[in-house]
């Protein structure tokens, strides 16, 4: 009917049909009655306000805690680099190229503070997607 399908229906077919869901329609109306459509409103919205601060606290939470620890490993790595470069004897600062040791003071360096952090925000945030949905589900 709706596709053009039943082009040839009757007018008697068409009216039969609507009054018989109206007739339905009515049944079904006074047998279902919903309490007050406000109030379920202002629960579901309630709780999606809720789930939504709930989300929005977790996700700066766990940037705070992945950038800070960024921090505290790139500062740890320092020291140490810096001790054991600065302890080691001069006929080694002699045979490696200052070149070289700095070459891999920066590569390393951008892996922890760069792409260590990126990679463990992109795991957490997975991790925090997969309690979402095994907790809704």
């Amino acid at each position: 009917m709706w596709t053009g399908a039943n082009e040839h229906t009757s007018l008697k077919q068409t009216l039969t049909q609507s009054f018989q869901v109206q007739a339905f329609s009515t049944y079904i109306s006074n047998s279902t009655e919903p309490a007050d459509p406000s109030e379920n409103l202002k629960f579901y919205l309630g709780v999606y306000v809720v789930l939504s601060v709930t989300i929005s606290l977790f996700g700066t939470f766990r940037y705070w805690y992945i950038f800070t620890g960024s921090i505290r490993a790139s500062r740890r790595l320092f020291e140490r680099l810096s001790f054991t470069i600065l302890r080691t004897p001069l006929r080694w600062m002699d045979t490696v190229p200052l070149g070289r040791i700095l070459n891999r003071f920066t590569a390393d360096f951008n892996v922890v503070d760069s792409r260590l952090c990126n990679d463990m925000s992109f795991g957490a945030n997975n991790m925090f997607r997969l309690v979402g949905v095994v907790v809704a589900g």
